[in-house]
């Protein structure tokens, strides 16, 4: 084969021809607009930057070519092009590669010629894919976007270079009725051929916005074993795109489209070509990018049931908004004065470097960009495609797995929580991280991070809380015959990924019905059900019935954090003598990967006589305290209710409440609990990418 760059080609077919006229660059040399630290906008001019486009020779001819499968069509030859940049600021550059049909007489149409896009090395970037299912290109009229990138400013003056392959060729199935045939009769043989028949297209390689949005909102800090992902309203359907793929994420008001990764425990890993449509059932472990933030609570600070939540997005690592917002230095713990809520924005503490403190707010060991929050509750293998490795520092237990419609994760106690948490970084794991991905236990704070962002502006609430404005249950459950895979003869009851059915929210869904433990290896797929899976949107959009148990309302949110199972989280009151189930995370003082909850008394106190007290309760950020006027039934925001039967080994507080629950469950709903291994408490992980 022949590796040449090509301007024109001109491209020959036995019995059948094309014509590709290919490439003229489109880039815009608009000034560039970045956002530095302060409350300035920065511009910067195309006199300290360089973004060229390189291609040489002139033409190439191809032979006998025909309609080819994908197996024989990415062997072709190639046309490649290179994209340059030299940044001297710190700054990205994100660029878009698209395709732009030319001709239209006589052309085939672009669902019959098929592209594939490689790097330099032949590393597959977009898999065999018809012109027509691209997306279109928000810069050039009519254009298809094959591929998005960006150059990232690397601390000197060095041209970066971006190099690809570009191969096309008409799909092997192609209907040659629709186009003009020419029949000819030679040795009593008829030939059929199409006559004078081209696809003529540019590729365009043109800047584009660094993200569509403009909240402010940190950009997802990634490491290994984390592949991006974004809904397809067209195709209904989850598809691995880039990080700097402007369509990625958009937290702007109007649109509460958090960030989604998912892991290398499906069926696709890192290497998998960007485009790639990823069906459910092929999906690894999700996880949901919760940003830097500041929030104020604008009505019913610490009263019930209804609230108001006001968020500004932080600026990096620092305690700044873009609009200079005031910011408060605001900790319960230390705070002598709670009755009302202070005149500013509160830095939420699950971002906050916590370790000249003592951690005491749950804070973490550094300032945090943000937080990866399981977009769904631990789960346990349900089908070939999900791992079932186990867990060697945890006996007998599977690594969980973070999916739709799985099996909830439950008889594990506290203790085994956290360590199968902190296990799904270990150097065996099945999702392709390593310790920087510094996984863990879902702590209280960060469950109030997740449960604030949700009530804000960005996320369902809309930052209005009353009774009416809580999202769906998830109180799916079966009959609990089905067997436990590490606990034989123990019943299985939480289903992960559901909305209640109906079209109330909250506690008023409707209730579902318990389903047959025949469900074992097909979750879901029961037709009386999948109207309410998580995946069941309305045509063309992101949600639906399928959506209403979502922190967002739409696909791209945290599911199960009302009902499922209820969760542990790694927090517990100090109270020595009930820990024993927690032991391993339970030493009496908070850590950044634990919070105890303080107990002043010498003696042994339950958590409702400490909630009172004041001495469980003065912890902000964690939708405990600031977010209910008491314990007890329907005393919290939503109405949920904060369980206040507790005695004195009932230390920790499982969160969200469980199938069974009615008035616990929800964002601010807390069970009180001793922490043992039971049938209707599981967990959720959090993964830190300092």
């Amino acid at each position: 084969m022949k590796n040449v760059n090509k301007k024109e080609l001109f491209i020959k077919l036995i019995p059948l021809f094309i014509t590709l006229l290919s490439c003229i660059i489109l880039v815009s040399y608009a000034y560039y607009k970045i956002k530095l630290e302060g409350q300035k906008t920065h511009f910067v001019s195309t006199d300290v930057i360089s973004f060229t486009y390189k291609e040489s020779e002139d033409k190439i001819s191809i032979t006998n070519m025909e309609p080819k499968s994908d197996a024989e069509g990415i062997k072709e030859n190639y046309f490649e092009f290179n994209v340059a940049s030299n940044l001297v600021k710190d700054m990205s550059i994100n660029y878009e590669i698209s395709i732009l049909k030319t001709s239209t007489t006589n052309s085939f149409e672009e669902n019959d010629v098929k592209a594939y896009l490689t790097d330099g090395n032949d590393n597959a970037l977009v898999n065999p894919i018809l012109i027509s299912n691209l997306g279109n290109s928000k810069k050039i009229a009519n254009a298809k976007v094959i591929y998005n990138n960006s150059f990232m400013y690397n601390n000197s003056n060095e041209i970066q270079t971006h190099t690809y392959r570009l191969r096309v060729w008409l799909k092997s199935d192609i209907n040659m009725s629709k186009y003009t045939v020419k029949q000819e009769i030679d040795d009593s043989k008829t030939n059929i051929s199409l006559t004078g028949c081209t696809f003529k297209f540019k590729v365009n390689v043109s800047t584009v916005e660094q993200n569509l949005d403009t909240s402010g909102a940190n950009k997802p800090a990634l490491t290994k074993g984390m592949i991006p992902v974004k809904w397809d309203t067209s195709k209904a359907k989850w598809v691995i795109c880039t990080k700097s793929d402007p369509e990625w994420y958009n937290y702007n008001e109007s649109k509460n489209q958090w960030a989604n990764v998912m892991l290398c425990d499906g069926t696709y890993n890192e290497s998998t070509a960007v485009g790639t449509e990823v069906a459910e059932e092929d999906l690894g472990s999700m996880f949901v990018w919760i940003p830097r933030f500041a929030y104020k609570i604008t009505k019913g600070y610490h009263e019930s049931p209804e609230g108001g939540m006001d968020v500004k997005f932080l600026i990096g690592r620092t305690d700044k908004t873009e609009d200079g917002a005031k910011i408060v230095d605001y900790n319960a713990t230390t705070t002598s004065n709670y009755s009302k809520f202070p005149d500013g924005y509160v830095v939420h503490p699950a971002f906050k470097d916590g370790s000249s403190t003592g951690y005491s707010g749950g804070e973490w060991k550094s300032e945090v960009l943000g937080i990866w929050v399981a977009k769904f509750q631990a789960g346990i293998k349900t089908t070939d495609k999900d791992t079932d490795k186990t867990v060697s520092s945890v006996s007998n237990y599977y690594y969980p797995v973070f999916k739709g419609r799985k099996f909830g994760y439950n008889y594990v106690n506290e203790s085994q929580c956290y360590n199968l948490s902190l296990a799904l970084d270990d150097a065996s794991n099945p999702y392709g991280l390593t310790s920087s991905a510094n996984s863990h236990l879902m702590k209280s704070s960060e469950w109030g991070a997740a449960a604030y962002l949700s009530m804000s502006q960005y996320g369902y609430s809309k930052g209005t809380i009353n009774t009416t404005t809580e999202k769906a249950r998830n109180n799916l459950d079966i009959n609990g015959t089905a067997q436990h895979p590490n606990n034989s003869g123990w019943g299985i009851y939480g289903i992960t990924g559901y909305s209640a059915p109906g079209a109330k929210t909250g506690r008023n869904a409707q209730n579902f019905t318990s389903v047959s433990e025949t469900l074992k290896d097909t979750v879901g797929t029961d037709s009386s059900l999948v109207s309410t899976a998580w995946t069941v949107v309305d045509s063309g959009k992101d949600s639906g019935a399928g959506t209403k148990s979502s922190t967002t309302g739409n696909i791209y949110g945290v599911f199960d954090m009302s009902c499922g199972l209820a969760e542990y989280t790694a927090a517990y009151v100090n109270n020595l003598s009930g820990t024993g189930n927690g032991s391993a995370f339970a030493t009496g003082t908070s850590t950044y990967l634990a919070t105890a909850y303080p107990n002043k008394s010498t003696t042994n106190i339950d958590f409702n006589s400490a909630y009172k007290a004041r001495e469980f309760c003065p912890i902000y950020g964690d939708a405990i305290w600031e977010t209910t006027s008491n314990v007890g039934s329907g005393k919290a925001w939503f109405g949920d209710t904060q369980e206040d039967d507790s005695g004195s080994t009932e230390v920790f507080f499982p969160r969200g409440g469980n199938w069974n629950n009615v008035n616990a469950t929800g964002l601010c709903g807390l069970i009180d609990h001793d922490g043992n291994a039971n049938n209707n408490c599981g967990f959720r992980s959090v993964l830190v990418v300092e």
